[in-house]
């Protein structure tokens, strides 16, 4: 009378699996997946009942079809990116069915039996869909934006801590902050596929192209902020601070650069491009009419204009900097001095890049 597949299978399916919101392709993937590996074995099994159960021939068909069966699912689940999940359910719900001992097959109540099992499975997966819909709260087109919105805010925390020129603790812990936002953005933005959208209604198109852009350029950043910050780090403490502290000691460089007067130029150059970075870009991301408006002043400037001058004014002031013996060019101040202006000049390609991208797609 009562029946456990639907019970455990939803078990299986309830697992969370990274997923912010309903996946209607997965959901379609999983009900292609089990139904195949429920069916597919009594298929095979027609295939089997030709030969005796003691017979050799029973033996080696049987072995071979289940060691085929295994190796051609798992090469679909290991080498293909769209169809490796399905792969994976058609081998694991179909390889114990194989593997079943002997029994005189055939009969309607066995085939009953099965495709009563494959209904079961549909309806788990059917009712894990309809719940996993229910339940949230927001979608993955929201999510990203949201996302990408608080990344933005601590990347300019961050340029506002690496200006200041005396905070590098405070610069490290906004980029850690952006960091999360950013790996939180880059895995929804794969669940934004306007084609994963059961019912799309009046709403725009997300512009996923732009997303993906903007996410690209600012991991980019990031990185070349987080090299500004190990070329500021006093590396001889590091073995004695926590590594989750957040806790960081300036070597001085940041201080350094702080006093130049082109830092100053170089400041009044980037920080309205990361202004618009964390105003317009989310606002774009999110379809809002007024988002445009933002750009019409901005100038797309992929260069920091001020970094000769800033060259120029560290080289002259090279002979008040500390003096010391050092094993490895790295320890040098010079050294760290150019890495950081070099990291600054990158990140104003960067914004270039996004700047451009944004008024690219405003011109559309």
């Amino acid at each position: 009378r009562f029946n456990s597949t639907i019970a455990s299978t939803l078990t299986l399916l309830f697992v969370k699996e990274g997923s912010h919101v309903v996946e209607y392709e997965k959901s379609t993937h999983r009900l292609l997946g089990v139904s195949l590996g429920n069916s597919l074995p009594i298929l095979i099994a027609g295939l089997t009942d030709f030969f005796t159960c003691n017979s050799y021939e029973r033996l080696f068909v049987q072995g071979g079809s289940i060691w085929v069966y295994s190796s051609i699912w798992m090469f679909v689940y290991l080498n293909s990116d769209m169809w490796g999940y399905v792969g994976c359910l058609i081998g694991g719900f179909g390889v114990y069915k194989l593997m079943e001992p002997f029994h005189e097959s055939g009969s309607d109540s066995e085939f009953i039996s099965k495709y009563q099992a494959i209904g079961n499975v549909t309806v788990a997966i059917l009712l894990q869909a309809i719940l996993h819909s229910l339940l949230s709260k927001s979608g993955p087109q929201t999510l990203c934006v949201a996302a990408s919105r608080s990344c933005c805010a601590s990347i300019v925390s961050a340029f506002e801590a690496l200006f200041n020129g005396k905070d590098l603790s405070g610069l490290k812990a906004a980029l850690d902050e952006a960091s999360t936002h950013l790996s939180k953005a880059k895995s929804t933005v794969a669940e934004c596929e306007p084609k994963m959208q059961l019912i799309r209604g009046r709403k725009p198109p997300f512009k996923l192209d732009l997303a993906r852009t903007i996410i690209l350029n600012l991991e980019s950043m990031i990185s070349e902020m987080n090299l500004i910050v190990t070329a500021s780090e006093n590396w001889s403490v590091l073995g004695f601070l926590e590594a989750d502290s957040g806790q960081a000691e300036s070597i001085g460089v940041l201080e350094l650069l702080a006093r130049m007067p082109a830092m100053k130029l170089a400041k009044d150059e980037m920080m309205p491009s990361v202004e618009i970075l964390a105003t317009v870009m989310p606002d774009m991301l999110a379809n809002v009419p007024s988002a445009e408006d933002g750009l019409q002043d901005v100038r797309v400037s992929k260069e920091l204009e001020c970094a000769n001058s800033l060259y120029e004014q560290l080289a002259a002031s090279a002979g008040s900097f500390p003096t010391q013996q050092h094993t490895e060019l790295t320890d040098d101040i010079r050294m760290r001095l150019s890495i950081v202006v070099r990291c600054l000049q990158h990140c104003a390609l960067y914004l270039g890049n996004t700047e451009e991208r944004c008024v690219m797609e405003s011109a559309l």
